[in-house]
């Protein structure tokens, strides 16, 4: 009987419990699909060739959604089990899966190519990143690993060339000095210049921790088959005691002064110490190379020298006109000028300050919705300072043709969408990192300008020209260069601003 009862009660309870497990499987379901989006696991895949293929086949992490392709014939049809689109459809696919992720699955793309998907992409507030490497045998963790970032440098749509024989004919076998050496542009140089074998550097800076690591990312360099000979110097441009005893102790060839205080804010606090860091080391520098036959002087500039309004511009445009100045005498030096806009990742920047904020899940923080600015990479820097060198007769101020300035939010968006991560505004709530506006800081302008006349002259690299613009009259400098010392050890802020406002189109005196 009562295993009669126990059969009975089986057969009666078994379509209850396979209904609980059904249930069961179904919440199960609910939250695993709940705890993708929420982790943001949907993902769209840009490219549907080899790279994807593998991705697909070897990913357990992601759930892709779908994948677009710029190749029309491929439209619709199925890779792996995932449908192809077109870029058309991109908004329809995120209104649908809500993705928050895209994935980049092209080998070997162009910068111009690279740039153009990017800005595409950027429009759906959604992270985007680059699948680098797919010939690994990918598993969860090497599928992270491998997805990496896309390099700040490839948002510069630019692939400019350099004439590197003639570059190497003003470098191999010369004794170079370089100020500013352990600085973003001093160090880059230093490092280039010795792809040409210069017989000597001499590296000068007044931070002993730059000049420490210039010189171990040249001790890595120094494979045991090739000894540098570098001196590293720490001493400030500003003694020109040193600065004399190095010029009688070496033959220099070339010199590149980088050394230049480049904070705008900062120096509107420090306007004294700016004149005397970025001015007069510049006529202390000019007159040694005219003193010792230096054949090459490149004086490496700013934008902001174009009608300053801040002191640090205004410094730097006081300086560039010192060069013009020894551009006039009769010597076997030449003297010139290269002036750059921002450098991607220097000391300063905007990109390290915005880098370092998403990093920290803080606000980005810009001074103005409207502000805008050149930028260019480093490599771009040094290229345009070393082929601008032996294009140089003399006065010359050279220029990257840097095409239309860059929107400073704009930039802050794209940061954060390539660090992985969708911006936090009142369209999209639940994003993670918002954007502040903190007004402009003293000194700053909207926009920078490459010119101060609308006179550009074409050299013989496409992506380069110069201007020849006023500059200091002869019998000027060195009366100008003794009223600024007498101003410095006066502590005269006010005649100090007079003199620019004189000397500098677009400065004015702000310590009347």
């Amino acid at each position: 009987f009562y295993q009669f009862l126990h059969i009975k009660l089986f057969i009666i309870s078994l379509p209850f419990l396979s209904l609980v497990l059904l249930f069961s499987r179904f919440f199960i379901y609910l939250i695993v699909k709940e705890n993708f989006q929420k982790n943001n696991f949907t993902v769209l895949l840009y490219g549907s060739g080899k790279v994807a293929n593998h991705f697909i086949s070897n990913n357990t992490t992601f759930q892709i959604c779908g994948i677009i392709d710029d190749d029309k014939s491929k439209y619709n049809r199925l890779l792996k089990g995932v449908k192809i689109y077109s870029p058309s459809k991109i908004h329809f696919l995120k209104g649908k899966f809500n993705f928050t992720k895209v994935f980049i699955a092209i080998n070997n793309l162009s910068t111009k190519r690279k740039n153009e998907i990017f800005d595409f992409l950027s429009q759906l507030n959604v992270s985007i990143n680059i699948i680098d490497s797919v010939e690994d045998n990918i598993s969860n963790k090497i599928i992270n690993s491998n997805l990496r970032n896309i390099n700040f440098d490839d948002l510069v749509n630019r692939e400019i060339n350099w004439n590197k024989i003639k570059i190497k004919n003003i470098i191999y076998s010369k004794i170079i000095l370089i100020t500013g050496a352990g600085g973003t542009i001093g160090s880059n140089l230093a490092l280039y210049l010795l792809t040409f074998n210069p017989k000597k550097l001499i590296l000068i800076d007044h931070s002993e921790y730059g000049l420490y690591q210039i010189s171990q990312k040249i001790e890595n360099l120094n494979t045991g088959q090739k000894n540098f000979d570098i001196s590293y110097i720490t001493a400030s441009v500003c003694d020109n005691r040193i600065l004399t005893r190095i010029f009688k102790s070496n033959p220099i060839d070339c010199v590149f002064h980088a050394a230049a205080y480049k904070h705008v804010p900062l120096q509107e606090f420090n306007p004294l110490e700016c004149i005397q860091n970025n001015v007069l080391p510049t006529y202390d520098l000019a007159r040694l190379a005219l003193k010792h036959n230096v054949k090459n002087f490149k004086l490496i500039s700013t934008d902001k020298a174009v009608r300053p309004t801040n002191i640090m511009g205004a410094s730097k445009r006081l300086a560039e006109m010192i060069v013009q100045f020894f551009s006039e005498k009769k010597s076997k030096t030449i003297f010139s000028i290269v002036r750059f806009g921002n450098v991607i990742g220097s000391s300063g920047s905007a990109f390290p300050l915005f880098l370092e904020q998403i990093n920290q899940k803080r606000s980005i923080t810009i001074t103005h919705k409207n502000v805008t600015r050149y930028f260019m990479t480093a490599k771009e820097a040094i290229g345009l300072i070393l082929e601008s060198t032996h294009m140089a007769k003399g006065g010359e101020v050279f220029l990257l043709n840097m095409g239309s300035p860059i929107k400073i939010l704009d930039l802050a968006k794209k940061m954060i969408n390539v660090m992985g991560y969708s911006i936090k505004g009142k369209s999209n709530p639940a994003g993670d990192i918002s954007i502040k506006i903190t007004g402009l800081r003293p000194g700053e302008k909207l926009y920078e300008e490459l010119l101060i006349r609308d006179n550009p002259i074409a050299t013989e690299n496409n992506d380069i020209y110069k201007a020849k613009e006023n500059f200091i009259k002869l019998s000027d400098a060195s009366l100008l260069i003794k009223d600024l010392k007498n101003c410095i050890s006066q502590n005269n802020i006010n005649k100090i601003s007079k003199i620019l406002s004189k000397f500098v189109d677009g400065y004015k005196n702000k310590y009347y």
